[in-house]
Parts: C-alpha cells; sequence; structure tokens
C-alpha cells in the first residue's frame, strides 16, 4: 500500500515541475520579439512613385576684374585663350559633359498590420531596394509610430526616401525582421527599455 501512495506524490512533483518550467515568464526582449513576430508590412502594388531630384545648377564664380568691364574688353578674350589645351591646340570647352547620375526621392505607400491582440508603441521596419535583377541594391530600417494600429486591416503609412539611386525596373518591397539577432536589437528602438 506504501507503494501506491508514493506514485501519486512522484506524479505531483512531475507535473509540479513541467508546470514550472512552462510557465517560466519570458524576458521583455523575448517578449516584444513575439508581438513583433504578429506585425506584417507590405508595399502596395504600385505603391512608390519615384520624383527626379533636380540638381542646383553650379553657379560660374565670377573672374577677378569682370566687374565693370565692357563687352569685347581683353579679359573675356584672355578666359577664352585659357581654355585652349597648349598641347594640342584644342579647346577645353569642346569636352563632352559628364552628366551626374539622375537621384530620386521616392515615396512608398505601406499597409503595416498586426494580427495579435498585443501592440507596440512603435515599429521597425526594413525598406528593400532591389535592382531589375532583384539584387539588394540598398536596405534602410524605418521606425513608424505604430501605437494606433490595432489588431485588424491595419494601417496605410507613407514614406519617403530622398535621394536613391533609382533606375526604371527596381522594385521596393518592406519587411518585418524576425528574429532579430540579439547584437542586432540596438538598431531597432522598440527593443530600447521605456524612459
Amino acid at each position: 500500500m506504501r507503494g501506491i501512495q508514493t506514485v501519486p506524490a512522484l506524479v505531483c512533483v512531475a507535473l509540479l515541475v513541467v508546470l514550472t518550467i512552462g510557465c517560466q515568464t519570458k524576458s521583455p526582449e523575448e517578449q516584444i520579439a513575439d508581438i513583433r513576430a504578429s506585425y506584417s508590412a507590405t508595399v502596395n502594388q504600385g505603391g512608390f512613385v519615384a520624383t527626379a531630384r533636380v540638381p542646383e545648377p553650379a553657379m560660374p564664380e565670377p573672374v577677378e576684374g569682370e566687374e565693370g568691364m565692357e563687352e569685347g574688353d581683353s579679359a573675356m578674350d584672355d578666359e577664352a585663350d585659357s581654355m585652349a589645351d597648349p598641347a594640342s591646340g584644342d579647346s577645353l570647352m569642346d569636352e563632352p559633359v559628364v552628366a551626374e547620375p539622375v537621384r530620386y526621392d521616392i515615396t512608398l505607400d505601406i499597409l503595416v498590420a498586426t494580427g495579435g491582440r498585443e501592440t507596440l508603441p512603435q515599429l521597425t521596419i526594413d525598406v528593400v531596394h532591389l535592382d531589375g535583377q532583384e539584387v539588394e541594391k540598398q536596405r534602410w530600417p524605418v521606425t513608424f509610430d505604430t501605437s494606433r494600429i490595432l489588431q485588424g486591416p491595419g494601417a496605410q503609412i507613407v514614406h519617403k526616401l530622398e535621394d536613391v539611386a533609382y533606375e526604371a525596373g527596381d522594385i521596393f518591397y518592406t519587411e518585418v525582421r524576425h528574429p532579430i539577432p540579439a547584437e542586432e536589437r540596438g538598431k531597432y528602438p522598440e527593443f530600447s527599455p521605456a524612459p
């Protein structure tokens, strides 16, 4: 009879150990990582606009003694003479001008949603720029205010990337990376302790 009483006691101890291990609370960083995993971010189809940046024209620097000179004065003639390559006799003014590549501002239309009941006040999303062959050109971690985004369909967020080396055929996508390695969490403000 004594052996029968020890079996329920052992079962109770084993159950207590399993419950203790299974019910351990997660660290704040693990909790945030779990909440982050419930978020999604997508660039809407056709959801970006590329606007070419117009470079400011370079203003020519004034030539010494140019002020007050009249048309046909020798200073203008001297400047034209100085533009000639003495070795070849060719004018440097005839050399082709190399244009700098056009840079763009990219406006993205992003849908951010969560499927979880718990939310974060802010969320860092990676915005990724790919070329036409889907090779990554650049990646930006962008932090958004998500305090008003609740479980459900989500919210539209417009974000502008400035001075991007965009070419026709390039694409942009977003991702909520999960998991974030512990050594990279410092780059993601949602992992920082609240003040």
